[in-house]
């Protein structure tokens, strides 16, 4: 009889100062990034304007869009496998198993590359309504292999626990492309967006080359046939990651689409600008966080009540980390935007109010969808990412004539609440899992408190607003942090996290 997933805490020590440290490690870095990342947006925005930053959205959508379709998720799933493989500590099989995933990046990035050489004419029709940007795309499919390349190093690090060096690779790729493009854009404007990218692509894999180099692994020789067959188990998970990121970045590609032809560039560019703040930036806590979480449920994935108790803690830490951050810039949008792109871009707000919302929804989803890919249930993945596409995209067509661009974010968060549901009782029903009844409180209180701020930012205004917002946002924090202080000691945890960003070996 299959072992439910309940919580079982008796006699049993919890993990959360370890996943608090490697939260910490990558998030340290993800918020060095994200520094890096506000200014270069800055610049960007104030130098090509929202078209501008509405061409760049399409470009890098169709980069996305074809990645994911040809990556087979390799740089996911592999991490997986080398966890596995770095477990058993047996030399030969981490060999192999590297060696295949070098292999393989190589062929998913050449695939993309050709399919997007191969498309270029009737992607440039559908995203711009003409084949003027069919040569760009051409140009910038080398993206395509050098990414590929790049997030292959990024997977074995990974995948290898060392998450200091990840971390560590992920802050100078951030550095080097604001290096490299900002230049790019205030020399050519517009112009600059393929070279940009193609720099920046290549920068990265370097600095990631450079971190890997030292890894030393027993040679393993692999015939042709041996390396197909061997990759073939690992892309087996990377298929679901393929089906479910593809219908995402597809969803996000036709929307764009849907967008251009009705507003033009300029509507793109506001689209863009609400979701890099909702979803690239909120998104960088679960990477963060996603970063070690997923090595060490695989790693206990035939422990129903290991891999139970590692959910609810790593879902309690999202709910910590995550509530001032969406309760924070829900109060603040109009500052925010302003900050991070311009005053050209504040009809971004009627979007990014519902999406700020329903990002909280998201952090209470996406521990539970990592138990499908540690099970190796990705079909799971697909049908709850497929109800959340089909949502968004119904809601999106169905609304725009009477709601205009904010129906954008009233899809968001209405299909973000509709996958949290589908999510949950699915991993209720498999796998016997549950909530543990201090997340349950912590939902509760949070759940209330991001709708209070919700509907303090739709109907109140002035002083008013920000009075009764900024008790709600003091609120959210006070209780982050008398969480976060009764499952491990803040100062203390800061102190060695700070250790080991200074080098040590995560």
């Amino acid at each position: 009889m299959q072992q439910g997933m309940t919580e079982n805490t008796s006699g049993a020590d919890t993990s959360y100062e370890q996943a608090l440290k490697s939260t910490g490690i990558v998030g340290g870095a993800q918020f060095l990034t994200i520094l890096i990342t506000v200014v270069k947006t800055k610049i960007v925005a104030l130098l090509l304007g929202p078209a501008g930053v509405g061409v760049l959205g399409l470009l890098q959508g169709i980069v996305d869009m074809v990645r994911n379709a040809t990556g087979l998720g390799i740089h996911f799933s592999a991490v997986k496998d080398v966890a596995a493989a770095n477990a058993s500590r047996d030399g030969q099989r981490i060999g192999r198993t590297i060696r295949i995933l070098r292999r393989w990046v190589w062929g998913t990035g050449l695939l993309g590359m050709t399919v997007a050489i191969a498309l270029s004419i009737p992607l440039s029709r559908f995203s711009f309504g003409s084949a003027e940007y069919a040569v760009p795309i051409v140009l910038v499919s080398v993206v395509l292999l050098l990414t590929s390349l790049q997030e292959g190093q990024l997977a074995l690090l990974q995948g290898l626990r060392m998450i200091g060096k990840m971390a560590k690779a992920k802050v100078a790729g951030a550095v080097a492309g604001f290096v490299l493009t900002v230049p790019m854009y205030w020399w050519l404007g517009v112009k600059g967006i393929v070279p940009a990218m193609i720099l920046t692509a290549a920068a990265m894999l370097a600095i990631s080359w450079w971190f890997v180099r030292g890894i030393r692994v027993e040679p393993a020789k692999l015939t042709p046939k041996e390396t197909f067959r061997g990759g073939l188990s690992i892309a087996k998970l990377g298929f679901f990651i393929v089906v479910t990121t593809f219908a995402s970045t597809a969803t996000m590609y036709i929307v764009r689409s849907f967008v251009s032809q009705k507003m033009g560039t300029d509507g793109v560019g506001m689209f863009q600008a609400a979701w890099n703040i909702s979803n690239v930036y909120v998104g960088l806590i679960t990477s963060a966080m996603l970063a070690d979480f997923f090595p060490r449920l695989s790693e206990r994935s035939n422990d129903h009540a290991a891999m139970a108790r590692l959910t609810n803690e790593q879902g309690e830490i999202a709910l910590i980390i995550g509530a001032p951050m969406v309760a924070g810039i829900l109060l603040f949008i109009p500052a925010v935007l302003n900050i991070l792109y311009s005053s050209q871009f504040m009809a971004a707000t009627a979007i990014l109010q519902w999406q700020m919302a329903g990002a909280f929804t998201g952090f209470l989803a996406w521990p539970l969808g990592v138990i499908f890919l540690a099970k190796g249930k990705g079909h799971y993945c697909i049908l709850t990412d497929g109800v959340w596409c089909a949502a968004y995209l119904s809601i999106v067509f169905a609304g725009w004539n009477r709601f205009g661009l904010e129906i954008l974010g009233i899809a968001a968060i209405c299909s973000s609440f509709a996958k949290l549901v589908l999510v949950y009782v699915l991993v209720r029903t498999q796998f016997r899992f549950r909530w543990s009844r201090r997340n349950l409180r912590l939902i509760g209180l949070y759940g209330g408190l991001i709708a209070g701020a919700l509907l303090t930012v739709l109907l109140a205004s002035g002083w008013v607003k920000y009075a009764i917002g900024g008790a709600i946002v003091l609120i959210v924090c006070c209780i982050s942090y008398r969480h976060l202080n009764e499952v491990v000691a803040v100062s203390s945890l800061i102190t060695q996290i700070r250790r080991r960003i200074g080098g040590k070996r995560s």
